[in-house]
């Protein structure tokens, strides 16, 4: 049962939560892997980078620790999981980072008659309809699924910081 009242408001919100959640715990694995595997003197700026380009940087760590240790397919799984997170950041944003132009809580249009989100931080940007963004909500949980597996596959001790 949906939060809505005979509206789409609720299939809105739980699409926007998947993505928020699912695209959260990749963010998270950026900043996990920066912080495993960086130097100490470096972790500081790194973490304060946005997304695209600390994941460029945790990618790069992540799969140079993995060769050096001979484990090339795998490292070949990570750069292929963190490209695929760095690429799905800007729908991410244009989903999440503009307004709504209907209250999902009534279903009411606030600005048009469109069921969407108006990007009218970008002129010329088209609607996105709850189906495409709910296609994308499903794209970022098999993301995410690749992420736990990778994960459960992939042992990375305290001591594989980069020397100082």
């Amino acid at each position: 049962m949906k939060l809505s009242r005979g509206d789409l408001s609720g299939y809105w919100f739980d699409a926007y939560g998947w993505i928020a959640c699912y695209f959260a715990q990749l963010e998270g694995l950026s900043y996990t892997l920066v912080e495993l595997l960086s130097r100490r003197e470096e972790t500081p700026s790194l973490r304060k980078l946005p997304f695209q380009a600390r994941t460029e940087r945790a990618r790069e760590l992540i799969c140079n620790h993995l060769r050096s240790d001979g484990k090339a397919s795998l490292a070949e799984e990570w750069d292929a999981l963190l490209e695929d997170a760095i690429s799905a950041a800007p729908l991410r944003n244009r989903i999440l980072h503009n307004p709504l132009s209907v209250n999902l809580a009534t279903g009411n249009p606030l600005h048009d008659k469109d069921v969407g989100i108006i990007l009218i931080h970008e002129a010329g940007q088209q609607v996105l309809k709850l189906d495409s963004v709910q296609k994308f909500a499903e794209s970022i949980r098999i993301l995410n699924t690749r992420m736990q597996d990778l994960l459960v596959r992939t042992q990375i001790n305290q001591d594989s910081r980069l020397s100082e």
